[in-house]
């Protein structure tokens, strides 16, 4: 890789130099490990969706060639809160016993349940 100055910007040339994508793409711009740039990956990762590491380096490499950037990247999402939320664990939730009217053997409709009201004791033999 080398790098040149094209209109005051230092540039990285590629080796796809001879391909029909547009300049940014073939020589992207040579970017340092500064405040602005971890500004320019943030940026970037929210217009990704919270895209992962692979994907947000490759969107960046289309534009910018970032020193150290997979690094960065992953400090940078590391830090966001939206991806370290979406990321947690879930909580263990402890085992429930079932109600003694789901596991004593009676006759058929004797007990009934609904989801939203729980259980339906039938008192006698009318019709209710």
């Amino acid at each position: 890789m080398q790098a040149f100055k094209d209109e005051g910007l230092l540039r990285v040339s590629t080796k796809l130099i001879y391909s029909d994508e547009n300049e940014d793409f073939r020589f992207p711009v040579l970017l340092p490990t500064c405040s602005i740039v971890k500004e320019l990956i943030h940026e970037e990762h929210r217009k990704a969706m919270h895209a992962g590491p692979s994907i947000l380096l490759s969107i960046l490499r289309e534009k910018f060639w970032i020193l150290k950037a997979k690094r960065l990247i992953i400090l940078i999402i590391a830090e966001c809160v939206a991806c370290r939320c979406y990321k947690s664990k879930n909580v263990d939730v402890p085992f429930t016993p079932l109600p003694q009217d789901r596991v004593t053997q009676t006759k058929v409709f004797q007990v009934t349940g609904v989801d939203y009201a729980g259980s339906l004791h039938l008192k006698s033999k009318r019709k209710v």
